[in-house]
């Protein structure tokens, strides 16, 4: 079949199925393959076709593998790693931890392919897979890396080999790093961290609440990289991660910070340490903000606000019955002179819009997207919305969506002819 592009391949086939496969490839137009083999780890004359199969194809650049094969298939795939014409990789070994073999080959295959650029990789692998991962990293040209090792925690070869596999990769811009992984890997991590080209991160880490060691590590890394544009923060952190990354805060060069903490409600100082660091980035431009914090967070942001470079906030929010929390935030979201976007989501006390409504002509917003879903029974809320819209002097572009009561539209009536809103 001359222009089939996409093959999805999922079942048991004979051995004659996979010598075909490979006799052929050199014809075959596929692009993207799909292949999932649960049948192949006793058999290695089709573990070796099905490496070949993949290898041999000059039009292959996207490859999804999973399932488990003979060693053979990655020594054969390791031998033939230079003549792949693979981009994007997406791999899940569930089989060798206890395969140093398989595991080495697998790492060779990985650094050896010339034209890989993306890869995902899932599963299982012995230690010999980050060793040989780390010796050749350099001349590895993987460009994106999404990585999750839930079997990690209590291996520290294997961590600190991954952190210089990340850190060494000269072509490495993009990181997503789930899992659970040894303090090895990031006390390793931070001390690599100003070699590593690293632009966006995005961590996820659940197990470190406990770990203050890991934490203040992993708090270390991220503000050390120089290149370091956009990081995506969720999971759970000790307190030493926040006043790491407070005190840290001014060497940071992050632009773009997306966070989402769950277990900051009832944390007065991590909460404190987080509004610092935020406040005290000096090239933050752009946050979005989920997740719950302790009042002080909120407070501490307010004092901070006027230092703050951000130019879009986005936020969501459940303060409704936290009065100074919502007051504090109004003040806040006005303070910051460089804030052009705004895009607000949530449920706020009554305070919120009363003090938004008092200090909006101060605000330098021209794009507000806002969406109320609590307001319809709530007069005093709607009014002071109205009345913060309107007073807003360079407000340009507004979105509104939600349920808002009576109130809200008369006001807004009332004061339409002050509203500077084209949109």
């Amino acid at each position: 079949m001359t222009h089939l592009k996409d093959l999805t391949l999922h079942g048991q086939y004979h051995d004659d199925f996979y010598s075909t496969s490979s006799s052929m490839a050199s014809s075959a137009k596929i692009e993207t393959l799909y292949i999932y083999s649960a049948d192949l780890s006793e058999r290695p004359s089709a573990s070796r076709d099905l490496a070949q199969f993949i290898c041999k194809m000059t039009h292959l650049k996207d490859l999804t593998l999973r399932g488990q094969c003979h060693d053979d298939f990655y020594s054969t795939s390791s031998s033939m790693a230079s003549s792949a014409k693979i981009e994007t990789l997406y791999i899940y070994s569930a089989d060798l931890s206890e395969r140093p073999s398989a595991s080495r080959d697998l790492a060779q295959f990985i650094c050896k392919m010339t034209h890989l650029k993306d890869l995902t990789l899932r599963g299982q692998c012995h230690d010999d897979f980050y060793s040989t991962s780390s010796s050749m990293a350099s001349s590895a040209k993987i460009e994106t890396l999404d990585i999750d090792s839930a079997d990690l925690g209590e291996r520290p070869f294997a961590s600190r080999d991954l952190a210089q596999f990340i850190c060494k990769m000269t072509h490495l811009k993009d990181l997503t790093l789930d899992g659970q992984y040894h303090d090895d890997f990031y006390s390793t991590s931070s001390s690599m961290a100003s070699s590593a080209k690293r632009e966006t991160l995005d961590i996820d880490s659940a197990d470190l609440g406990e770990r203050p060691f890991a934490s203040r590590d992993l708090a270390q890394f991220i503000c050390k990289m120089t290149h370091l544009k956009k990081l995506t923060l969720d999971g759970q952190y000790h307190d030493d991660f926040y006043s790491t990354s407070s005190s840290m805060a001014s060497s940071a060069k992050i632009g773009t910070l997306y966070i989402d903490s769950d277990d900051l409600g009832e944390r007065p100082s991590a909460s404190r340490d987080l509004a610092q660091f935020i406040c005290k980035m000096t090239h933050l431009k752009d946050l979005r903000l989920r997740g719950q914090y302790h009042d002080d967070f909120y407070s501490t942001s307010s004092s901070m606000a006027s230092s703050a470079k951000i130019e879009t906030l986005d936020i969501y929010s459940d303060l409704s019955e936290r009065p100074s929390a919502s007051r504090d935030l109004a003040q806040f979201i006005f303070k910051i002179s460089h804030l052009k976007g705004l895009t607000l989501r949530g449920q706020y006390h009554d305070d919120f819009y009363s003090t938004s409504s008092s200090i909006a002509s101060s605000a330098k917003i021209e794009t507000l997207d806002i969406y109320s879903t609590d307001l319809n029974g709530r007069p005093s809320a709607s009014r002071d919305l109205a009345q913060f819209i309107c007073k807003m002097t360079h407000l340009k572009d507004l979105t509104l969506r939600g349920w808002y009561h009576d109130d809200f539209y008369s006001t807004s009536s009332s004061m339409a002819s002050s509203a500077k809103v084209l949109i």
